[in-house]
């Protein structure tokens, strides 16, 4: 959700910090001090794809990496652990 979902009519963003963070003056609902320490539920979508792109390419790596180390300590011996 947006921060202009949890606005009021006519309050400043600076309104709403001192509504959820004064304790004096606290009139805010669970929902929207969640959103305020958490942040959205949701990623957006151009967060979402470079961020899953990127922990493909790790994962990828990392699987081409110990194939190719098994293909090696396989046909070099001596690159194995002495039992």
């Amino acid at each position: 959700m947006e921060a202009k979902s949890f606005l009021r009519v006519n309050e400043t963003s600076e309104e709403f910090y001192t509504r959820c963070n004064n304790l004096t003056y606290f009139d805010c609902s669970e929902e929207e001090m969640l959103w305020w320490l958490m942040g959205s539920r949701r990623l957006p979508l151009k967060e979402i794809v470079p961020l899953s792109v990127v922990l493909v390419v790790i994962f990828l790596t990392g699987v081409v990496g110990n194939v190719c180390h098994n293909n090696l300590t396989n046909e070099l011996r001596h690159f194995r652990l002495k039992e």
